[in-house]
């Protein structure tokens, strides 16, 4: 009796073992891809609503000091609070709850280094758009030159404020 439970007890053992496959490494490989992408996008959705902020700080300070029309001032500071609440929002916002969106291949080239803000021009891209602003580079963005052309995977992770198809993105990869 005693060798058959052991004989039970290992063959469980082993069972539990081959459980484990490469397909399970695989797969809590991209779990944690999926984690650190997240992650990645929340930081950048912070920074880009910060760009936002700025653009519409600036447009205050000119509707307050010219050129602009001060009968602007009271909109612009509302969508000012409006954004800062956004971005506080998102500072809190647990990585796991944010939903990514959805991936983008695009051919194009940035004119200067790759920095913060820096326009992307694509391949297919009209005077009307779409405009994508790098605000977020998974790696090193040095590893982009410019006026090179490149195939890259890009989110487009929060609206910029344009008339036009606007965006800022974050490039996961660039080939």
């Amino acid at each position: 009796m005693a060798q058959m439970l052991k004989a039970l007890l290992l063959a469980a053992l082993v069972f539990a073992l081959s459980s484990f496959s490469p397909v399970d490494a695989d797969a809590a490989d991209a779990i944690e891809k999926d984690k650190t992408l997240k992650k990645d996008c929340v930081a950048t959705v912070i920074k880009a609503i910060g760009f936002e902020i700025k653009r519409f700080e600036l447009r205050l300070e000119a509707a307050k000091k010219g050129p602009g029309d001060p009968a602007n001032a009271p909109l612009l500071e509302k969508r000012i609070k409006e954004l800062s609440a956004e971005r506080e929002k998102y500072r809190n916002m647990e990585p796991e709850k944010y939903r990514i969106p959805d991936r983008i291949k695009v051919t194009g080239s940035i004119n200067n280094a790759c920095r913060d803000n820096e326009m992307l021009n694509l391949i297919d891209m009209t005077r009307s758009g779409p405009f994508y602003h790098v605000a977020g580079v998974s790696g090193d963005c040095k590893a982009i030159s410019p006026n090179r052309n490149y195939t890259m995977t890009i989110y487009t992770i929060y609206p910029r404020d344009y008339r036009f198809t606007s965006a800022y993105v974050y490039i996961e990869k660039v080939e």
